[in-house]
């Protein structure tokens, strides 16, 4: 899309320190005018200093920083970017006194489903290692480095750690170079595919990541090609997957978002306070609320991890609040560096990630989030005939003053938190029907709650099921003050009950004197 080096996209020079190229990016190389977003490999190259380049709409500038270089070291990264009505992309080098070249490969797109095409939906996997050269981890096993000069290993990637056998379209994956002793770079295409541009670069010495979306092969597997002088170890850790449209999988379209710092220890955003990271310490933050997002409605996140001001070599892990460490690198640091790092991270059911450093020295972190996946059903679709009426009602939950949450649903993946502290005379009903065919109709919902305190309320009420991966409906109305709230915008709606129980649940969250405070409520279908 863009190449300063040989004028490609519109620029034939380095871009000079504080200066930016704009570029057109709708209607170029296969992405279409009414793409949202546009999943992007981005490199700086022979730069005089070190500095940092960002990547944003044209008419929608932002200080977060897509990728760092380093003097005279070429520097690849992942970034997704949306598009806004302009169709076109800036890219900006803040190097003080530096100048650079820039490269930028398109990986694909976003849509909205109007012009949606095979591979939209996008599925979350657990982060696991999925292909390691120094362990023989994947199939075909393998224990040497990938030799230099055009060396390669093909692996299998439909049916391995949570990818299906078939339907898959293209893979979220991060990528370790490590133990390299010369400079030089990597692709990561489908099997059948040439090598391609763009990937991950490598500097002799130092463990390197980024994260890539690619296609798979016809046979579902991918290749690595060592572009450098001499061998590398790769490890390959998975993200999640992309199906195709004719797949009746539940995936999830991604919603691009302003780019927006929503966790940093170096200026005390999110919480981070103004002290780095200790060796091996994790810390925790809350993505839930960026751009209208619920508490738990965010099945991953598009964040960029930016490790900044390393001592020592090490490398940060990302993953939900509530799940173990899995042990994948999101991004590597070297010492006196700062990197960045693409990754998408399944959030807990409060909507909280952690993030540790694999490091024995301490270093910096900032956070910033691009985007996010919702599961949403599509409004427009209509299931097979519900059959006969076998019962209709109505449940409630009361919510009391000092009132313990209700929790009423228990699956894999949610859990009610918090108490009612500050509610007064609070309820959340539903009237429904359920059908001799095993489905349930949410006829409507209707919440009520008044509240003594004035700052910064958020009401939501959720229609889900799938062990809440699927949201079938749902509303968010910001208030200030007191309120009552009652919603009857719930059209028909028909979730399969066969396999999973839907349910709706009702969640309020407020400031009080500077401290969020939480409530929640379940009502599961039975």
């Amino acid at each position: 899309m863009l190449d300063t080096r040989s004028g490609l996209g519109g620029a034939a020079a380095k871009i000079p320190a504080n200066g930016s190229v704009t570029f057109q990016i709708a209607g170029v190389a296969g992405v279409p005018s009414g793409a949202t977003a546009v999943a992007l490999t981005i490199q700086a190259n022979a730069p005089s200093a070190y500095g940092w380049l960002n990547l944003f709409p044209s008419d929608q500038p932002t200080t977060v920083s897509s990728l760092t270089y380093h003097e005279n070291e070429a520097t690849a990264g992942a970034d997704i970017v949306r598009l806004t009505s302009t169709g076109k992309l800036t890219i900006r080098n803040n190097g003080a006194g530096a100048e650079a070249h820039a490269i930028i490969t398109v990986r694909g797109y976003f849509a909205d489903t109007a012009i949606a095409s095979s591979g939209q939906t996008y599925h979350p996997t657990t982060s696991t290692l999925l292909y390691d050269t120094r362990t023989g981890a994947g199939t075909p096993p393998q224990t040497t480095p990938i030799p230099g000069n055009g060396g390669f290993v093909v692996f299998d990637v439909a049916g391995a750690e949570g990818v299906p056998e078939s339907g898959v379209s293209a893979v979220a994956v991060t990528v370790v170079a490590t133990q390299h002793t010369a400079k030089g770079w990597l692709t990561v295409v489908p099997s059948d595919q040439n090598p391609g541009s763009g990937g991950l670069t490598y500097v002799a010495d130092e463990s390197n990541s980024t994260m890539m979306i690619s296609q798979l092969s016809a046979t579902g597997d991918l290749k690595i090609t060592n572009h450098g002088t001499g061998p590398v170890h790769v490890t390959l850790s998975m993200r999640g997957y992309f199906t195709l449209d004719t797949d009746d999988n539940q995936g999830t379209p991604y919603t691009p978002v302003a780019t927006t710092t929503i966790y940093d220890t170096v200026s005390d955003i999110g919480g981070g306070g103004t002290l780095p990271l200790a060796p091996t310490e994790t810390v925790t933050f809350t993505v839930a609320g960026i751009a209208g997002l619920g508490y738990d409605d965010a099945s991953a996140a598009a964040l960029i991890l930016n490790a900044r001001q390393a001592t020592r070599n090490g490398w940060l892990s990302a993953y939900p609040a509530d799940k173990p460490d899995p042990g994948v690198s999101s991004v590597d640091f070297a010492p006196a560096e700062s990197t960045n790092g693409l990754d998408f991270v399944r959030p807990d059911a409060e909507g909280r990630i952690k993030v540790t450093n694999h490091s024995d020295g301490p270093v910096h972190l900032t956070v910033a989030v691009q985007g996010y996946y919702v599961d949403v059903d599509d409004p427009s679709s209509t299931p097979d005939t519900p059959g006969e009426i076998i019962e209709e009602g109505e449940e409630d939950v009361p919510l009391s003053t000092g009132g313990t949450v209700r929790l009423s649903y228990v699956d894999k993946t949610k859990f009610a938190r918090g108490n009612c502290t500050g509610l007064k005379d609070g309820w959340v009903k539903i009237t429904y029907r359920k059908y001799s065919a095993g489905t349930v109709k949410l006829r409507w919902a209707e919440a009520h709650t008044k509240d003594d305190w004035w700052a910064g309320e958020k009401f939501q009420v959720a229609w889900r099921g799938n062990d809440g991966d699927s949201t079938y409906w749902r509303a968010t109305r910001p208030y200030a003050g007191r309120f009552s709230w009652n919603d009857h915008a719930i059209t028909d709606r028909y979730p399969n009950i066969r396999y999973h129980k839907p349910y709706v649940k009702y969640s309020a969250e407020w400031d009080l004197l500077r401290t969020t405070r939480r409530c929640k409520a379940y009502i599961t279908m039975n």
